[in-house]
């Protein structure tokens, strides 16, 4: 239902009002509900970019930003999926388990080792990384490590 519609109901349900098409108070509405249904549009569009669930351009950049994400696909919704993904990353993940996650958001594939007489995890990367994704996964990857323990990207492809 249009906002015009939607106020012209109202109206004419307190029964003061009745609103014919080519009345003064229709004439009225209809400049209120061409200015409300903007703002509407606008709401709509706020309140959908504003969430990484349904963000779909502006939204999913900041989302990209506040995350410190970088995904290697384009697409929106492997987009939206990976940022998903790493916010669903919580204190009982900071294990090897836990560390795939944090690659799978970033879509990379490859295998995880850990070495207990280097106290190195090992990241076996079978995709091609540029230096600035190889850096990314590197401080992303830091903040789950012990600070005693190394991580390390080794391509493999």
């Amino acid at each position: 239902m249009s906002e015009f519609e939607n106020m012209k109901n109202i109206l004419e349900a307190t029964g003061l009002y009745r609103v014919d098409d080519d009345s003064i108070i229709a004439a009225e509405l209809k400049a209120y509900a061409a200015a409300l249904d903007l703002c509407f549009t606008e709401l709509d569009e706020l309140f959908r970019e504003g969430f990484a669930a349904s963000a779909e351009s502006y939204g999913l950049h900041y989302w990209e930003k506040i995350m410190h994400h970088l995904v290697l696909s384009g697409n929106t919704q492997n987009r939206r999926n990976a940022l998903l993904s790493a916010m669903s990353i919580g204190v009982n993940d900071y294990t090897l388990t836990g560390m795939q996650k944090v690659l799978d958001s970033f879509q990379v594939h490859g295998t995880l080792t850990y070495s207990d007489s280097e106290m190195k995890v090992t990241f076996r990367c079978s995709d091609a990384l540029t230096e600035t994704q190889k850096s990314l996964l590197q401080q992303q990857m830091a903040k789950m490590m012990p600070i005693w323990t190394e991580f390390e990207i080794v391509s493999v492809s």
